[in-house]
């Protein structure tokens, strides 16, 4: 008697399946994704590899809620900036609207601009120009 219940057999995958030896599907495509942005319509084939490669930027943005020592000592805290460099950056922040805080790698970025977010500052990523 098998393991796999009777209405449950027929939605498993040929691998799955008691007593066969199929292959399961690849989990990784070859060709890139489709993606398709919120904001434009517009649908991008992304490349995970080269994605990663570029560099990207973090911005900060202005916000009318946080004091500018908040930004300062979360930059600080963040990058590891020293004082004066953060304080470069928050006044770039206040005068011009946005600061490029750090270029690097992708998966650095995004958690760069997670950690930003949770303090409560606008933050984005953003591709570097070439």
């Amino acid at each position: 008697m098998s393991s796999v219940p009777e209405p449950w057999r027929d939605r498993l995958r040929p691998a799955q399946q008691p007593g066969t030896t199929g292959s399961a599907p690849k989990n990784h495509p070859e060709e890139p994704e489709p993606w398709e942005s919120p904001d434009t319509g517009t649908t991008t084939l992304l490349n995970e590899s080269e994605d990663l490669d570029q560099p990207w930027q973090v911005l900060i943005f202005n916000d009318p809620v946080n004091l500018m020592s908040y930004v300062t000592v979360v930059i600080r805290r963040i990058f590891g900036y020293s004082e004066t460099k953060a304080r470069k950056h928050m006044m770039q922040i206040h005068r011009e609207g946005k600061t490029i805080a750090w270029t690097g790698g992708r998966e650095r970025a995004e958690a760069y601009v997670h950690q930003l977010q949770s303090h409560q500052l606008l933050a984005s990523l953003h591709k570097a120009s070439e």
